[in-house]
């Protein structure tokens, strides 16, 4: 009788141990899995070292309207830049530029509200210190990159002799699209003409609409 019940003891205690041994052992320390950097992102990254990149530009947004014989033109711009991590703290700062050459904008005088709350006609800064704009943090191929929006309004206008021309000026705006340039930048730079060029739709709209 004895024999039986240490024979049981003994049962119990090796399908016991054999419980334990059969549980998955888990990890003591977490995975970091490191996924593959696509081609385009790969791209992308080599790019960001020698530029900062305008993301995905959408169209831009220009309302058109008529007081007394001032023709307006009030341009919403949005912008968004990608920009090496590295580059973005050693670099003074990062230069961004329009190119309004080929558009109605060449012809009008225009104000806009500085980062410090004066106002500037004719004149905007290009050192994106000097613009307010948000900055936040992002990973691109499993590498930071930095990633920095700002929104301003540009004030165009222009005076014509009579409110008549100044209408059919607006009436021949309104649902016109022209492209044009944003160039960015790092300052310093061995290179100071090269430039990411980003071409962008700009659409006139009326007022309301």
């Amino acid at each position: 009788m004895k024999k039986l019940f240490y024979l049981a003891i003994t049962l119990s205690i090796f399908t016991s141990c054999k419980k334990e041994l059969d549980k998955p052992q888990l990890p003591t320390k977490p995975v970091t899995i490191i996924k593959p950097v696509s081609p385009g992102d790969a791209k992308l990254l080599s790019t960001l070292q020698q530029t900062p990149v305008n993301y995905n530009p959408k169209p831009q947004l220009t309302t058109v309207s008529v007081s007394g014989t001032q023709l307006n033109l009030t341009y919403n711009q949005n912008v968004k830049l990608l920009i090496d991590a590295k580059r973005y703290i050693s670099a003074w700062y990062v230069v961004f530029r329009e190119d309004y050459a080929s558009t109605a904008f060449a012809d009008f005088d225009f104000t806009t509200t500085l980062a410090w709350g004066a106002t500037a006609e004719n004149w905007v800064p290009d050192n994106i210190k000097q613009i307010d704009h948000t900055v936040r943090d992002t990973v691109i191929g499993n590498t930071k990159v930095i990633k920095l929006s700002f929104n301003r309004t540009l004030n165009f206008y222009k005076k014509y002799e009579t409110n008549a021309q100044a209408i059919e000026k607006m009436s021949a705006l309104i649902g016109k699209q022209e492209r044009i340039k944003f160039l960015t930048r790092y300052q310093p730079d061995t290179d100071t003409t090269r430039y990411d060029e980003a071409v962008v739709d700009i659409i006139y709209t009326g007022a309301g609409k």
